[in-house]
């Protein structure tokens, strides 16, 4: 299998896995989940209505934005102890689609449509083709709402993309509004959480740092740079540094730009890129442009990434 073919595995995979905010007592809630695969199917129809959208950027100036010492968000960064769940420091966690609403046997598909996600499609296809991008068949064209859950990372399957963590401890649950749109060359993909479910900023960088996940309470990885031994598909040294940059939008909203830049046996690599919106009403909008060929680069800029998350009607997640 070639890289490409293993970024495109991986990361059709994690999309898979990318939540009522229903979180739950601070003390660990277990209960036995089955572990099956969704079935999922259909594509998105064509011929949406246009929304316009216009993204205006203006540089926070005040409380720092990001520290130009240490790169960390600024005053606008909450405080990790403020997040509802309370989280070992030593333990990776990771949010997952809930697997418990998948049964393959049943032909059960915890990805389903409301009248708020058909909303939602209309506005993304629309975004996605006023910036000219050629999309194919993708599992997730249309935006879909499911449910995600915060579990233990015991496996590590969220360093490799995978569908999530030990659901037999789950400590929190939220619904999420999802969707993609994929071309030869990249996948951007939208998620809308809800309040409540994620602090603002970014956190310090997950444990598992192969596929430069977040830690699982923000919903962007740095800005931090550092150094690690990357063991999959073999040992290496990975230098990783961030381009974050904080704006405000037009409307109140809160912008942080976050583009990691890998360092691997002395070749620069720029994979991915993300972009979190976060909404006066407490809900946030998170882009994440990623290419398949790591010889490529993402390509849209912040302010094309920001009109995408602009273009979104501010439904409730539900």
């Amino acid at each position: 299998m070639t890289t490409e073919e293993l970024n495109r595995a991986l990361d059709e995979e994690l999309d898979r896995s990318t939540p009522e905010v229903s979180f739950l007592p601070a003390e660990v809630l277990r209960r036995g989940r089955r572990r099956a695969r969704a079935r999922l199917g259909g594509y998105a129809a064509g011929g949406v209505a246009a929304v316009a959208a216009v993204a205006v950027l203006l540089p926070v100036a005040f409380g720092g934005g990001i520290d130009p010492d240490t790169g960390s968000f600024g005053s606008r960064q909450q405080d990790p102890g403020e997040y509802p769940v309370a989280l070992d420091p030593d333990v990776e966690y990771i949010w997952g689609a809930d697997e418990s609403r998948f049964d393959e046997e049943e032909e059960v598909n915890a990805y389903i449509t409301t009248p708020l996600t058909e909303e939602l499609t209309a506005a993304w296809t629309a975004a996605i083709a006023d910036l000219g991008i050629q999309t194919r068949p993708s599992f997730m064209d249309e935006v879909q709402r499911y449910n995600e859950v915060l579990t233990p990372d015991q496996d590590q399957s969220g360093a490799f993309g995978g569908w999530g963590g030990d659901e037999s401890v789950v400590l929190a649950e939220r619904p999420v509004y999802g969707g993609q749109a994929e071309s030869e060359e990249r996948v951007i993909t939208m998620r809308v959480y809800p309040a409540g479910s994620f602090l603002r900023g970014a956190g310090t960088q997950s444990k598992n740092p192969n596929y430069l996940l977040p830690d699982a309470r923000y919903l962007v990885p740095g800005c931090d740079p550092y150094t690690e031994t990357v063991q999959f598909p073999e040992p290496k040294q990975v230098e990783t540094t961030f381009e974050c940059v904080d704006a405000d939008g037009p409307d109140g909203e809160q912008i942080l730009s976050v583009r990691p830049t890998e360092i691997i046996d002395g070749n620069t690599i720029r994979t991915i890129t993300y972009l979190a919106v976060y909404r006066p009403d407490g809900s946030a909008v998170l882009i994440r442009e990623r290419v398949w060929n790591e010889q490529s680069e993402p390509v849209l800029t912040d302010e094309q990434l920001t009109g995408l998350a602009l273009a979104l009607p501010s439904v409730p997640v539900e």
